[in-house]
């Protein structure tokens, strides 16, 4: 007959025990019927008595129990393992240890504490390494170890030599992704088997290790290195190539000649990533490999290179700059040009702005103003230009069939009314050709079409189904022509090149057109001479409509000319537009917040801290500076998710609360390197013994990244 346990003496008291850490003073019974009841706190009751027994049943029950599914009976087994006599239960506690129940494996720790030996030494590095995310529980084995004669630089190599171990044994098994993150492992490690590794893995068969292992060079391997990733420009992957594009700028002039033969890839994105890794470098262009890229089909990187060219003073033939010119298509007339404006093509200039008429023209004047050209007589023809330029504009703005053509044509409803007489001169209902040629040739357009409106009606019937065309028709007055937006910025350029006071002038020019493409484009290339306007608040309305038609880099441009404006209130208007600008342009106003650090947008960046641009919100506070903001980022600190916590923690040491220095610094004990690496530099930053103690301590971490931030820190600590 199976023995129960006594309930009135032991079982009560059982269960109390498991909060208070004690066991019952009873001699135990056969419990396995408490062992499987329904209610997880009298299992846990029953388990933790076991180690009283201690018998091998009891053994077996208690490591069986580590599977319960109810924490509280999990962490009772924990207890009641470290209780046993007589027994080996490390492996049963370590396995504990993978708990995913972070007070399980607090327990684990604790009940590991007062085992001594190499196995349970080896467990909490392992726990340190891979398990532990709590930051307490990351203490307290730090802690532990420590005593134990295992801490600085012991610790360091130590975690670095079990790191390695396991990206040996792992790094071949598992997913592309669980490979990739040992070889990044493998690639921060200070240990120095660790470069082996990721060399290693350029040379893998899947792509996302290799750009993994390419992201973790930094720059090391030397030419052993170097022959590998030469090869590995010919990749199909373009994602690759773009990644080693990114690269090799960490390999000084020795990487060079593999970024210059990226500029003949067919990725565009790779062409331009090696572009600037060489002006980077400083490497300076050579006309056989420079010189070509003139022809890129890319304008923004053919104009780059120019610029490059002029400034060093490189010739390059001129063969097919000529040819650009001798195009039919105006777009690459127009190219070539601003081409040969950086490249100081003076005299080819000077004969297309005398053989060009029209628009053309106008483009080979201002070209040949960049190139250098200072006449007088130039310089007077660029300014009637300019003139006549906006007042076309202007013209463009009034519609013909509001003010040009009375709307004569009979409603629907007319024949339901007396007919009246009309008069003479209101007889006309479209325009004949003549007419049309005439006003279209007013307003430099091409020569209309045979769909071209020639009435009221046409222009209310255009969208009707059941008119048929077999070709679209001319909108008169539509949106502003691609060719307008190109001279209005290279007019802007020759004009403030020569006379940059002219500056504020014209920007009222363009803003008073009520264009807001016209005037985006003219605010990027004022941002991009760093001008200074006093902003009149009455335009408030068009630079938000500019804003929000700009393409991107139009509205950064407008972004920064606001902050740099002599206007004190630059905050509000960011302010007013952050309000008003779509989710995609948001995050330029941030940065531009951030940058300004305009103080009346306070109030402002308060209302965003529970949004989901809280972090650049956070940042911008930190950087205003102003006091105010400390309590409500307080408020918030403890409910933030890790990454806007130190940004919170960031903006605290920045409006002067050294309060948070220590828990800024048990930001160290983090599993990640990249929280451990963010919070030695910030410590860094802070006048303040602790923050110097814990920034001490990181020089010892396995992560380089960490140990480098943390010399750097300490380094300028010293200079102060």
């Amino acid at each position: 007959m199976r023995r129960t346990l006594n309930r009135k003496g032991c079982l009560l008291p059982a269960i109390w025990m498991i909060w208070v850490g004690s066991a019952c003073q009873q001699a135990p019974a056969d419990i396995e019927d408490e062992l499987v009841h329904l209610s997880p706190v009298r299992r846990a009751g029953a388990v933790r008595v076991l180690a009283k027994h201690g018998g091998q049943n009891d053994y077996l029950w208690a490591n069986k129990a580590l599977a319960d599914p109810a924490t509280v009976v999990r962490i009772a087994a924990v207890r009641a393992l470290a209780e046993f006599k007589d027994r080996d239960t490390k492996t049963a506690l370590i396995r504990a240890g993978r708990d995913k129940d972070p007070e399980v494996r607090q327990a684990v720790i604790l009940a590991l504490e007062s085992i001594p030996g190499e196995v349970v030494n080896e467990a909490l590095v392992e726990m340190l390494l891979k398990w532990e995310l709590e930051i307490g529980a990351r203490k307290k084995i730090f802690s532990i170890l420590a005593k134990r004669g295992i801490a600085g630089k012991v610790l360091g190599e130590r975690m670095a030599q079990r790191q390695m171990a396991r990206i040996h044994t792992w790094w071949r098994e598992g997913s592309s992704s669980s490979r990739a993150a040992l070889v990044r492992q493998a690639g921060y490690s200070v240990h120095p088997d660790g470069l082996a590794v990721v060399v290693l893995a350029l040379q893998d068969a899947d792509p996302e290790i290799v750009q993994t292992g390419i992201k973790a060079l930094a720059g090391r391997g030397g030419d052993e290195t170097l022959q590998i990733l030469s090869s590995l420009a010919q990749s199909p992957s373009v994602l690759l190539r773009r990644e080693l594009a990114r690269a090799l700028f960490d390999f000084s002039a020795a990487g060079s000649h593999i970024l210059i033969a990226a500029l003949k890839d067919k990725d565009l994105e790779v062409r331009k990533l090696a572009w600037r890794g060489l002006e980077r470098l400083g490497t300076k262009p050579l006309g056989d490999w420079a010189c070509p890229l003139l022809s890129d089909p890319d304008q923004s990187l053919a104009l780059a290179v120019a610029r490059r060219l002029g400034q060093a003073r490189v010739a390059c033939p001129g063969s097919k700059l000529a040819s650009a010119l001798d195009s039919t298509d105006p777009a690459q007339v127009i190219a070539g040009m601003e081409l040969l404006a950086r490249l100081g093509g003076h005299e080819i200039l000077a004969r297309e702005a005398k053989r060009r008429a029209g628009q053309l023209q106008r483009f080979a004047l201002a070209a040949l103003v960049k190139a250098g050209e200072r006449s007088p007589a130039v310089l007077r023809r660029l300014d009637r230009v300019w003139r006549a330029f906006i007042e076309e504009l202007r013209l463009r703005q009034v519609s013909w069939v509001a003010d040009g053509i009375k709307p004569i044509g009979k409603p629907s409803y007319a024949e339901f009314m007396e007919p009246e007489e009309e008069e003479e001169d209101e007889k006309q209902e479209r325009l004949d050709e003549r007419e049309l040629r005439r006003l279209y040739a007013e307003h430099n357009l091409p020569p209309p079409s045979k769909n071209a409106p020639r009435s009221v009606e046409d222009l209310l019937a255009r969208n009707r189904p059941a008119r048929k065309i077999d070709e679209a028709e001319t909108r008169l007055f539509g949106g502003v022509p691609p060719r307008d937006l190109a001279l209005l910025g290279v007019l802007l350029e020759s004009v403030l090149l020569t006379h940059p006071d002219r500056g504020p002038s014209m920007f009222a020019q363009v803003q008073s057109l009520h264009k807001p493409r016209l005037l985006a484009r003219a605010v990027q290339v004022f941002d991009r001479e760093k001008l200074v306007l006093t902003i009149n608040s009455t335009w408030t309305n068009s630079l938000g409509k500019a804003f929000a038609r700009g393409n991107d880099e139009e509205s950064k441009s407008l972004l920064a000319l606001l902050g740099r404006a002599k206007k004190t209130a630059t905050g509000e208007l960011l302010c007013l537009l952050l309000e008003q600008a779509p989710l995609e342009k948001k995050e330029n106003i941030f940065q531009e917040l951030i940058r300004a650090k305009p103080p009346d947008a306070v109030k402002c960046l308060l209302g965003q801290l529970q949004g989901y641009f809280a972090g650049q919100a956070v940042r911008a506070l930190g950087l205003i500076g102003d006091k105010s903001a400390i309590d409500p980022l307080r408020q918030i600190l403890p409910h933030a998710e890790i990454f806007l916590e130190l940004e919170i923690l960031n903006a605290l040491l920045r409006l002067g609360d050294n309060e948070i220095v220590p828990l800024l610094g048990e930001k160290r004990y983090h599993i990640d390197p990249e929280v451990r690496r963010w919070a030695v530099r910030e410590l860094g930053t802070v006048d303040d013994a602790r923050a110097r103690e814990y920034v001490g301590l990181a020089v010892f971490d396995w992560d380089r990244r960490v140990r480098d931030a943390a010399k750097q820190s300490l380094k300028r600590s010293l200079e102060n």
